[in-house]
């Protein structure tokens, strides 16, 4: 953590946790494994390995925006917080590999996310900041932005819910939801029954039971309204 903090050229990539970050002084190493390199540090030259890098991708690291604020949510995501520069007070700079998918800054915070939560909190804050920023920006960014949806993996935890429990609370409820009490919003395509949804009121993952005690049927927007209100 304290190598990958400390930095100052990275090798950027597409890994399990979106855009990851390399410190290239740690690249293309027989046998590569961090105790050998934590070992051993000292035998290591980060110019060396700049200039073979170099000629690997065909040109020097460069300074990127929208490379710096994913090399920040990298290291968040891993419980580090970036130091301000890299060493001796150098800006970072970074090399890409040529099939990272890496283009809007805005959506760069968001590939490093970690878990479906991350993601989903990421996104909402950057929509925050979105709508915070000149309107004249915004358009701006819009006009440079992909057309296409980039994607990114997340890794989510989902809870083995009782069947039983969403049966009985959907019962119990009548068609109505037990929030605002008014009538299910529409009916399911599959079986034309009343479309309400199970909430439970202290969540699984705050260790809230899966109990018909615990949950209520309620409506698409009063379910929003407990999660986001």
């Amino acid at each position: 953590m304290k190598l990958l903090k400390r930095g100052t050229c990275f090798v950027a990539y597409p890994g399990p946790l979106g855009v990851e970050f390399i410190p290239s002084k740690f690249v293309g190493y027989f046998a590569n494994e961090v105790q050998y390199h934590v070992k051993n540090q000292k035998l290591r030259d980060g110019r060396a390995t700049n200039i073979a890098l170099a000629n690997v991708f065909g040109a020097k690291a460069v300074v990127d925006a929208a490379a710096e604020t994913a090399y920040q949510a990298f290291l968040l995501s891993l419980g580090v917080t970036a130091n301000t520069k890299g060493n001796y007070g150098k800006p970072r700079r970074y090399w890409f590999t040529p099939d990272l998918v890496y283009d809007v800054p805005a959506n760069a915070l968001l590939l490093a996310s970690r878990t479906e939560e991350d993601y989903r909190s990421q996104f909402e804050a950057a929509v925050t900041r979105s709508l915070h920023d000149p309107r004249g920006e915004r358009q701006a960014r819009l006009k440079k932005a992909s057309k296409i949806a980039q994607k990114v993996f997340v890794r989510t935890t989902a809870y083995l819910r009782n069947p039983d429990v969403v049966a009985e609370t959907l019962a119990r409820a009548k068609g109505k939801c037990e929030s605002c009490l008014r009538k299910a919003p529409f009916s399911k395509a599959a079986d034309g029954s009343p479309y309400l949804e199970v909430h439970h009121r202290i969540p699984l993952s705050q260790g809230g039971e899966d109990t018909v005690a615990n949950a209520i049927a309620v409506c698409p927007n009063c379910h929003r309204k407990h999660h986001y209100g």
